[in-house]
């Protein structure tokens, strides 16, 4: 501290020197005391170094001192006997106390926590700068300065508002316009590319959530093997940030992949080693990554299903009748029910109701056949509880379709009906409504391409349906259940036709991202909606 502030000292000595040499020789002029008057209006201090053309423009706001223009230059000098004894004119602070003589810094401490207290021992005098830390130029505002942060030299009044959580400029609004769209999303029915700048390598069959700000993919597989990597995207300034790899989990595919409201849990999945039954949680603010426990965790399965319930991540399916519920607050797992649950299965449908969770069709596997599934049943958390669902009047099992929830009724659509050969996609589906346990058809007019591995999301008062396979497309559909409508999505600026891609809703529009189409994709696509 105490070198800091000789140092600053020292720079406003030469200062008060040079002021005074240039000035020596004009008239001293008025001091800035009382008032303002004609020659010294006190507007404020004016920029160092400012270019002038009469003294009144150089008023520094130093009520004590001589402010001229000399020679296009402002420049100030203090005025003897402006201050009443035993005050002298100093150029920062006005009228105060003369410095005390000393002899080393310790003898120069003044009580006041604002001030950086030296000994400039060439002059054998006290000098008492208002602290700096940053040394950007700016007091703390708790010393009457404009600066709200003063350990950051690029936080302070005057500064350039970043896009960056900090209220860079200290006027008591963070970001402010500096977060603006760089996308305007109003005019519907719009297509445009995400950056590849920092963007995740490509991968396929990975996961992504929206967290309220931005996607997040992970894992995944690609030709380097399986990815323990992944990536942030803020659709807003179309930036990408990479997620840590310290402590996450062992890279995998068609893993579990959920958002809670403050962190991402991961749990499950595959690599060519075999399931996995193990998973982490990660808070995108801090970059962490945490282990989830494992005790009483579900057994390890390749083609789960999850969801987040409110309070805990609810994991379903593969070749088990017993789930589990991971509750974050603990750190722990509690086994589900098996009375009443539905037949091992896996590429099926599952979606939460608020108070239930819906699981339909896929496919299970038994007895040396396959068979895709029509049935399923509705499991509620409070109970621990199953209730089979009818089958009248749905659609044809199929595996690896979508489903998204309304708020009353369950939409499923597409998916295939055989296994990883093309030709057996389908294009139906239907609307099941669990307060009445019945099952409605939607229209056929419009509708999107048979398809499976697609993208379905729900935007709040549609379905959209966008992508996917056997034969790769980049076409789309939003589906109105109340109209029950299909309406068309623009292929313009359209990412590549793709699938095991993956698509979230994020708050106003639908991102997708990665997948195959001709290789392992690292690009994507923001696309707005248009009004309904």
């Amino acid at each position: 501290m105490y070198a800091r502030a000789a140092m600053m000292y020292a720079r406003a000595w030469l200062g008060l020197v040079l002021v005074w040499t240039v000035g020596c020789g004009d008239r001293p002029g008025d001091p800035d005391t009382g008032p303002p008057d004609a020659a010294h209006p006190d507007a404020g201090p004016p920029d160092a170094g400012a270019d002038c053309a009469a003294d009144s423009e150089c008023d520094d706001g130093v009520g004590c001192t001589i402010d001229r223009c000399v020679e296009g230059a402002c420049v100030s000098a203090p005025c003897d006997g402006c201050c009443a004894e035993p005050l002298v004119c100093t150029l920062d602070r006005g009228c105060a106390m003369p410095p005390a003589a000393c002899e080393k810094h310790a003898d120069c401490d003044d009580g006041d926590p604002c001030t950086a207290d030296a000994c400039d021992e060439a002059a054998g005098a006290c000098v008492h700068p208002v602290i700096d830390a940053d040394m950007d130029g700016a007091a703390p505002v708790a010393c009457g300065g404009l600066d709200c942060d003063d350990d950051d030299d690029a936080v302070h009044d005057g500064a350039t508002e970043s896009c960056n959580e900090v209220d860079d400029d200290c006027d008591g609004d963070v970001d402010e316009e500096a977060c603006a769209p760089t996308f305007d999303c109003t005019t519907g029915d719009a297509w445009r590319a995400t950056s590849m700048v920092g963007a995740p390598a490509a991968r396929y069959w990975h996961g992504a959530v929206w967290t309220g700000r931005e996607m997040m993919i992970w894992g995944g597989n690609s030709a380097s093997g399986y990815l323990r990597t992944g990536g942030l995207y803020d659709p807003a300034t179309d930036t990408w940030r990479p997620t840590a790899t310290e402590r996450a989990p062992t890279g995998r595919l068609d893993h579990v992949m959920v958002w809670t409201g403050d962190e991402v849990l991961v749990w499950g999945g595959r690599n060519n080693i075999g399931p996995f039954a193990d998973g982490a949680r990660f808070d995108p603010d801090t970059n962490v990554w945490t282990p989830m426990s494992t005790v009483n965790a579900p057994a390890a399965r390749s083609e789960p299903e999850g969801l987040w319930t409110g309070t805990e991540l609810l994991v379903w399916g593969d070749d088990s009748v017993e789930g589990g519920r991971y509750d974050p607050a603990t750190d722990t797992w509690t086994r589900t029910s098996t009375t009443g649950a539905p037949s091992p299965r896996d590429q099926f449908a599952m979606v939460w109701t608020g108070s239930e969770a819906i699981v339909w069709s896929g496919r299970g596997c038994g007895g040396g056949t396959c068979p895709y599934l029509t049935t399923g049943a509705r499991y509620a958390t409070a109970s621990d509880g199953w209730t089979p669902m009818s089958g009248t009047g749905a659609a044809v099992g199929a595996g690896f379709g979508s489903a998204v929830w309304t708020g009353t009724e369950m939409i499923v659509f597409g998916g295939r009906t055989c296994g990883f050969v093309t030709g057996c996609e389908v294009d139906t589906g239907g609307l099941y409504a669990p307060a009445t346990d019945t099952w409605r058809p939607f229209a056929s007019a419009g509708r999107p391409s048979a398809r499976h591995f697609h993208s379905g999301v729900w935007t709040g008062d549609r379905m959209l349906i966008w992508g996917g396979g056997g034969s790769s497309v980049n076409t789309g559909a939003l589906y109105d259940p109340v109209g029950d409508v299909w309406t068309p999505m623009t292929t313009v600026d359209a990412p590549s036709a793709r699938y095991l891609h993956t698509g979230v809703w994020a708050d106003t529009s639908f991102i997708a991202w990665g997948g195959v189409g001709g290789g392992d994709l690292a690009t994507g696509g923001v696309y707005c909606p248009p009004t309904p």
